[in-house]
């Protein structure tokens, strides 16, 4: 958070950079659901673009669980195995974006102490 929170001034700014990649991911992880049956090239495009959103944000585990997901082959489309991958990506993706959720919290709360002072 402490290098985010170099990029802009205001704890605002972490939280629109947070808002904007839980609403990208969402959108990801939705198209992503609806590639698992038949089309193999849009469900790896859809895992890399979270991919590169998770690096971004340092989100080393999302970016782990994606390329575990992109491992999986052409013939595992539309089977059990796929399908698990899919729940657990977006578990994680969950459980991501509540921990930056709380750790933007935290740092705005900091923010908001040192401008008081």
């Amino acid at each position: 958070m402490h290098e985010l929170d170099i990029l802009g001034e205001k704890p605002d700014f972490i939280r629109t950079l947070l808002l904007n990649f839980e609403n990208e991911g969402l959108k990801h992880i939705d198209n992503l659901k609806e590639t698992i049956q038949d089309d193999y090239l849009e469900y790896r495009e859809q895992l890399h673009a979270l991919k590169g959103s998770a690096t971004e944000l340092g989100a080393s585990k999302l970016v782990q669980t994606c390329q575990q997901a992109e491992n999986l082959k052409p013939y595992d489309m539309d089977s059990e195995k796929i399908s698990q991958m899919c729940v657990r990506v977006e578990k994680v993706f969950k459980s991501t974006v509540a921990a930056l959720n709380n750790a933007a919290t935290v740092n705005r709360d900091i923010y908001q102490s040192k401008t008081t002072d």
